[in-house]
């Protein structure tokens, strides 16, 4: 019996086709979510972190207190074990603008020094702020917030990292 002459004949069936499309769109659907998914789980983390490191500039430049002379009178103590850990990540350090000299630093970083780049390569907000990456003395790679402060005692330009 020959095929009638107005009906197409299909070589796959209809249950066939419809599951190749639900599953190449489940499989779009999976892959759109995860990278949503992803992409909101990191916003939160960096988010997080820029505020643990806002709470812990204002707690470091809040906690300094110095002299006429500018010589640091307290040692600021954060809270945390990670500023106690050599090479954690963790590190603070107050120093002077003029001189470069240290006037305090986490245990974290031992006798190492943070250096920070050129105010042409990281330049200070309106508010005397400023971030940036550069490796620690273990090649680390770490993200740095920078605090410059006036002593009300002393008028010495102070930062703190």
């Amino acid at each position: 019996m020959a095929p009638e002459s107005g009906r197409r004949t299909s070589r796959y069936s209809l249950a066939a086709r419809l599951l190749a499309i639900s599953t190449i769109l489940g499989v779009v659907v999976l892959v759109i979510t995860a990278f949503l998914l992803t992409t909101l789980y990191r916003n939160n983390v960096e988010r997080s972190f820029a505020e643990r490191l806002d709470l812990s500039i204002f707690n470091l430049v809040a906690t300094a207190q110095f002299d006429a002379e500018g010589t640091l009178m307290s040692v600021p103590l954060l809270a945390g074990e990670w500023y106690d850990q050599f090479g954690s990540g963790w590190y603070w350090q107050v120093s002077r603008t003029e001189d470069g000299a240290i006037l305090a630093r986490s245990g974290s970083l031992g006798t190492e020094v943070i250096s920070a780049p050129d105010l042409t390569d990281a330049p200070f907000d309106p508010t005397f702020r400023r971030s940036f990456q550069i490796a620690d003395f273990s090649g680390q790679l770490i993200l740095a917030l920078e605090q410059r402060i006036t002593s009300a005692e002393s008028g010495q330009i102070l930062r703190s990292i």
